[in-house]
């Protein structure tokens, strides 16, 4: 059951640092994405996101947001009922799954709130993102 606590620790974390760096960085825009280098591989920059993973569906009108949102809804659902059925013998499984549960919630908080998924890590090699 420590999964619950972990699921919610992620969720803070997550959204306390999407609000922090939404305050610290200036939206990328078009033509100019101002940005703050770590390392030559990893950068900081705030994006939104209204589609799913690499912006997949991030024109597509607006409905894309409730069928996200609906997604992520049932996904959260069978990680917790596969959290609770997990035998003791595949209790490795708890620490990965509940980290992935608490990052889905926290999407599913920003699309349900915000309407996109705060953005602002980016990793790449040279042109590829």
């Amino acid at each position: 059951m420590y999964f619950y606590t972990l699921s919610v620790a992620i969720v803070i974390a997550d959204q306390f640092l999407k609000a922090y760096m939404s305050s610290l960085l200036t939206l990328c825009r078009p033509g100019s994405c101002p940005s703050i280098e770590i390392l030559p591989i990893f950068k900081l920059m705030l994006l939104h996101n209204e589609g799913a993973a690499f912006s997949f569906l991030h024109d597509a009108g607006g409905w894309q947001r409730w069928f996200l949102t609906g997604v992520a809804l049932v996904v959260s659902v069978f990680i917790v009922g596969w959290l609770f059925r997990l035998s003791p013998a595949d209790r490795g499984l708890v620490i990965p799954l509940g980290l992935i549960l608490g990052g889905g919630i926290g999407n599913l908080l920003d699309r349900l709130f915000l309407g996109h998924v705060v953005d602002f890590i980016s990793l790449h090699y040279e042109n590829w993102y």
